[in-house]
């Protein structure tokens, strides 16, 4: 029978402290994957919520396009028409090609700055200063559409 000697207790007690410290580490890497399984379901969870966040947002922004086109599309001869004089030939031809959807990126230009001027000149109390400063907004919203690639046609 094998006689125990203190080198036979010490080698022993050293594997079962080491087996024990295995399971320890192996049971405290299985509970840290099982916490980040749970924080990758969650996060999983947010960016679902985040996607469907994310696509009503962008039929809202949709249907806001649409009630802003429609909205121009009620008033933008009129107003243009209200600053339409036959001294102004170069304003009348920028007007009518605005709503002819005809205008180009330099005649925009050039017809933003022509309105800025009329709203200048005509003094504050009248209706076409009202009328220039909302086509002003019309085309700095055409101009942006365009210089930021929004697809749209003029």
């Amino acid at each position: 029978m094998p006689v125990l000697t203190e080198e036979l207790v010490f080698s022993v007690f050293a594997m079962v402290v080491a087996v024990i410290g295995l399971l320890v580490e192996h049971f405290k890497f299985q509970a840290g994957l099982q916490e980040r399984i749970k924080a990758l379901e969650v996060n999983t969870l947010d960016v679902k919520d985040t996607r469907k966040d994310i696509g009503e947002i962008k039929e809202r922004l949709k249907a806001n396009e649409v009630k802003m086109e429609l909205f121009w599309g009620a008033i933008e001869k009129q107003v243009a028409d209200i600053l339409k004089h036959p001294t102004e030939k170069r304003m009348d031809d920028l007007l009518d090609k605005l709503t002819t959807k005809t205008i180009t990126l330099k005649e925009l230009e050039d017809l933003k700055e022509i309105l800025k001027c009329n709203v200048e000149k005509k003094g504050k109390k009248s209706g076409e200063v009202l009328a220039a400063a909302l086509l002003i907004g019309r085309v700095e919203q055409l101009l942006y559409d365009v210089t930021h690639a929004v697809p749209k046609t003029l």
